[in-house]
């Protein structure tokens, strides 16, 4: 029988599956405003989603384009 760890381990692995974490993504959370935004406008809002989604795309692709420029320079 393979041992699965020290009783230690099983608390954090157990607490583990319960825990939400960000992905480590520049510009994450104004990916996800951009995206909640978008839906509310075509949930609530009515409006269609060929009219909503190329603008959260081109809002999007600006957010990473800004942070991967941060980024970028951070490295020099």
């Amino acid at each position: 029988m393979a041992k699965t760890g020290d009783p230690d381990s099983q608390v954090f692995l157990t607490e583990l599956k319960k825990a939400q974490f960000s992905p480590r993504v520049v510009g994450y959370s104004q990916v996800v405003d951009i995206a909640v935004r978008g839906r509310d406008a075509m949930m609530q809002g009515g409006q269609p989603v060929a009219s909503v989604l190329p603008q959260e795309n081109d809002d999007m692709n600006a957010v990473l384009k800004r942070e991967k420029a941060r980024a970028e320079a951070m490295l020099k």
